[in-house]
């Protein structure tokens, strides 16, 4: 697979930027589902950078380890950090959470990166925060180049927000803290101290970003990109978890019969996809959580009712729908979701993969999948219509090195094909 035009444009773009500017940084703001990440490894690939620092959010560092293996064009060796006892192993590219940078930020700072990734980089607006402080101050200096990547530089629409990931990619153009609220922020005071809830000269700052911002828009990039964006999220395990999850059950039997369209007898293969749901749980709710920073809205389609439940259960601002669903309260959510007063619907497959209309939300979670491809295609129709002018986004969380994941190439092959003796592609 090759990149588009856009994103080779946009590479070279954030090349100039990095490598002429004197702050070596630059932002790469695409809309989601526009593929910011093989952007960044061909930033790094064209800067023939041997080591990298990437800080993500958790339920991404086993997906930026494949896709840095996936378009990287020499061999490297990477490390990704699970907890703040491991050290260092001289890797080229080393992973790490947002939340465990700040825990390691020392150890992480005794080396000198070519190439620093802040991927959803909005997580650090606050000047405030303590992840804000570490990353962009200490484990920034340890940094030759720079990139933040995100969807959304300004979360909620407000100037305030922009200021320290603008500022550090270009200083002279946005001056101190002082100097910027009083150009772009409208000051707000109350009995609980001072806010700025609004902006203004939005034009101007949008205008000086250009100088360290890449940014196409939806029009752009929907040119080259085919109908719905796939991709697969793969989500680390601890590999003893998932040795108990698969415990008594032979993988290799199940795929092959999933390939050969053999039916599967018996409940022992249900409680291994069940376990191995109930261990994506938690990073499958980190995904949520974090993808709302970037999209007003999102579908998510569950198989078993213990994560159906545990997503209702631990989501706010959510609806959903599942086989005991009463039919006037099935229409009720619905609509309510079209209205845009829910942000999140949570979906059964067999309950609601068919005959629904979603298409108010443009990115969908396959949080679990069914072993059938038209059912999953059928899921995908959910927020998708031909005659839309938006990037539809549809992601399989997948739990690495599993029979989920196993499981899951047979049937993207078998979807492909069926793709190909359709026209479709």
């Amino acid at each position: 697979m090759s990149l588009y035009k856009y994103q080779v444009d946009g590479i070279e773009k954030l090349f100039s930027i990095v490598t002429q500017r004197e702050e070596n940084a630059a932002m790469l703001c695409d809309p989601p589902g526009a593929g910011k990440t093989p952007q960044a490894i061909g930033l790094f690939n064209k800067l023939n950078a041997k080591t990298a620092l990437i800080i993500c959010p958790a339920s991404l560092k086993e997906n930026w380890a494949r896709e840095i293996r996936r378009w990287s064009t020499y061999p490297v060796t990477i490390q990704i950090l699970n907890s703040s006892s491991e050290k260092l192993n001289g890797s080229n590219i080393v992973i790490v959470s947002y939340h465990l940078a700040v825990r390691m930020h020392e150890k992480i700072c005794k080396k000198s990166y070519n190439l620093l990734v802040c991927d959803e980089s909005h997580l650090l607006k606050s000047a405030n925060a303590q992840v804000s402080r570490i990353v962009l101050v200490p484990i920034w200096n340890k940094c030759r180049y720079k990139l933040m990547m995100t969807g959304t530089p300004l979360p909620n629409g407000r100037a305030v927000e922009a200021f320290t990931t603008f500022s550090r990619c270009c200083h002279k153009n946005f001056g101190s803290w002082d100097a910027f609220k009083k150009r772009y922020c409208i000051e707000e005071r109350s009995r609980w101290g001072v806010t700025y809830p609004g902006s203004k000269n939005l034009p101007e700052l949008r205008e000086r970003s250009t100088a360290f911002m890449v940014r196409r828009t939806k029009q752009e990039v929907l040119g080259e990109l085919p109908g719905i964006v796939r991709q697969n999220i793969y989500f680390s395990l601890p590999e003893l978890d998932i040795f108990e999850a698969q415990e008594g059950i032979d993988v290799d039997e199940i795929v092959e019969a999933v390939e050969n369209n053999v039916p599967l007898v018996g409940d022992h293969v249900t409680t291994v996809r069940r376990k191995l749901a109930m261990l994506k749980a938690p990073l499958i709710l980190e995904a949520i959580e974090d993808a709302l920073d970037e999209v007003e809205q999102l579908v998510v389609f569950v198989h078993h009712r213990d994560l159906y439940q545990h997503l209702m259960d631990n989501l706010s601002s959510r609806v959903g729908i599942n086989g005991l669903t009463h039919p006037t309260e099935r229409q009720q959510n619905v609509d309510s979701f079209q209205r845009k007063e829910v942000r999140v619907f949570i979906a059964s497959l067999k309950a609601a993969n068919t005959g629904l209309t979603l298409t108010s939300a443009y990115t969908l979670f396959m949080a679990e999948y069914d072993w059938v491809p038209s059912t999953n295609e059928q899921a995908e129709g959910r927020i998708f219509r031909v005659t839309q002018n938006e990037i539809c986004r549809v992601k399989y969380l997948v739990a690495a090195d599993s029979l989920d994941e196993k499981v899951l190439k047979v049937l993207q092959r078998k979807q492909r094909h069926i793709e190909k003796a359709l026209g479709a592609v």
